[in-house]
């Protein structure tokens, strides 16, 4: 993943160096943190419990690749 966030910054660098284009931005990539907060009170009253919520994140914590992106030999998912 870091090589494909260094090929997409030097093509980011190439294509805003074009006359026409204004701007580029990057989208994408992979969280590798995500914080939740957590009202216990709100938990309460709603009969929810902390081992619930960490089966809800961990049940939707998951990776698909969304397509992948060939530079010369490598191919990047």
């Amino acid at each position: 993943l870091d090589d494909l966030k260094v090929v997409a910054e030097d093509l980011q660098d190439r294509i805003e160096m074009v006359p026409q284009v204004l701007e580029v931005n990057l989208a994408g990539g992979i969280e590798k943190e995500v914080q939740v907060n957590v009202d216990l009170q709100m938990l309460k009253y709603y009969g929810v419990s902390m081992g619930d919520i960490i089966m809800a994140i961990q049940n939707e914590n998951v990776t698909i690749p969304a397509g992948s992106v060939d530079v010369g030999s490598k191919k990047f998912r």
